[in-house]
């Protein structure tokens, strides 16, 4: 308990430096838009955030489960704040997936059944993208909540590229052959 309290005091020590120096040139400006901002929607947004990330990581618990039953939500929380906090510190979030690959193997789940859980996850995500970019064009048709075209044409580009992502994902991830010649082609 001690390590876990000296560790939470020094990151939040680094966490004050840091938005120091991002905040020190315009300190009070910041401050004064936080303040004016309307708190219902920051704790709104807080709220959306914290229950997006306790499902996400009761979904991953449940892929992981199929492999091992006794793997505990507790674990896959620590996982997916590891797994979130390696995709922000390395470049383009590249670090999340081989840090969940080697915490997995760590617990004792074959590699390749630690890919597959994570190909789980990243088509879930995929399909949950594209149901609320969906959603996103409905509100966009019946109330025209988009203020502007150039919004709308980033929605349209989005969604067009998470689908297509989507689609090739689960391409690739059914037929296994054509996967291995596409693979061996690239390698």
């Amino acid at each position: 308990m001690k390590k876990i309290l000296f560790r939470s005091i020094i990151l939040f020590i680094i966490t004050i430096i840091l938005f120091y120096y991002i905040l020190k040139d315009n300190f009070n400006e910041s401050v004064n838009l936080l303040f004016s901002s309307n708190f219902i929607f920051l704790f709104a947004s807080v709220f959306v955030f914290f229950i997006s990330f306790i499902i996400d990581t009761y979904i991953f618990k449940t892929l992981i489960n199929r492999h091992k039953k006794d793997y505990t939500f507790k674990n896959a929380c620590k996982l997916s704040i590891m797994t979130r906090f390696f995709n922000g510190i390395t470049p383009f979030s590249l670090g999340g997936q081989p840090l969940q690959v080697y915490e997995l193997s760590k617990n004792n789940i074959e590699i390749t059944d630690s890919i597959l859980i994570i190909t789980e996850m990243f088509i879930i995500h995929e399909i949950t993208i594209s149901i609320l970019t969906a959603l996103a064009f409905i509100f966009k048709i019946c109330f025209n909540i988009i203020p502007n075209n150039f919004l709308w044409i980033l929605t349209l580009i989005g969604f067009f590229i998470n689908f297509l992502i989507l689609i090739i994902t689960l391409f690739i991830s059914i037929k296994i052959n054509l996967a291995k010649k596409f693979g061996k082609l690239i390698i």
